[in-house]
């Protein structure tokens, strides 16, 4: 059980993102999953699917990163990395003006979902996502995360710690779970 403030903060923001696609899946069938009702904008399958691609990818890079740290207690408060930090707030939710969301980034082919995942599969490798990084959070209460570094899968690649990078996932968790939950909203 995660004792250290920091580490619960990111545990908490990761069990968010499970309750809103819990929601947002409870809401659709299979058409709606997939459907895109822009066809410049991804669908709700493709969301997060893209999500999972990018847990997929990060998960062992964290670990090559925590393999070599060496066991430590925790800091006090645990800080993101100026890079990290960076990377953090341009990866989270995106600002909204007069109610729509603004601004857009190009995400690199490897992270770009291809075809229809089916709903079952894309919450369970989700499902499977969110597990393996709660460990890695188990983790940070005996080695320092914020120490291990890692370099980053997006160009142009900066490094930043794990602890960094265990903030930026769950952010683009929430950037990209209101993008789905924009084309189908609760009526």
């Amino acid at each position: 059980m995660l004792r250290h403030p920091d580490l619960l903060a990111i545990a908490h923001a990761l069990d968010a993102a499970s309750a809103r696609l819990a929601t947002l899946a409870a809401r659709l069938d299979a058409a709606a999953w997939s459907a895109r009702r822009d066809p410049q904008a991804w669908s709700a399958a493709e969301c997060v699917a893209h999500l999972v691609l990018t847990t997929d990818v990060y998960l062992p890079l964290m670990r090559g990163a925590l393999h070599d740290a060496p066991p430590a207690a925790p800091p006090a408060r645990y800080r993101c990395d100026p890079v990290g930090w960076l990377v953090a707030r341009a990866a989270g939710p995106l600002p909204r003006i007069a109610g729509a969301r603004r601004g857009r980034v190009r995400t690199a082919a490897a992270f770009v979902p291809g075809g229809d995942w089916p709903q079952h599969e894309c919450l369970a490798r989700f499902a499977s996502g969110q597990q393996q990084l709660h460990a890695m959070l188990a983790q940070g209460e005996q080695r320092r995360l914020d120490r291990a570094r890692l370099r980053s899968p997006f160009p142009p690649h900066p490094h930043y710690s794990v602890y960094s990078a265990l903030v930026i996932l769950p952010r683009h968790q929430a950037r990209h779970l209101s993008q789905a939950e924009d084309l189908w909203p609760p009526s």
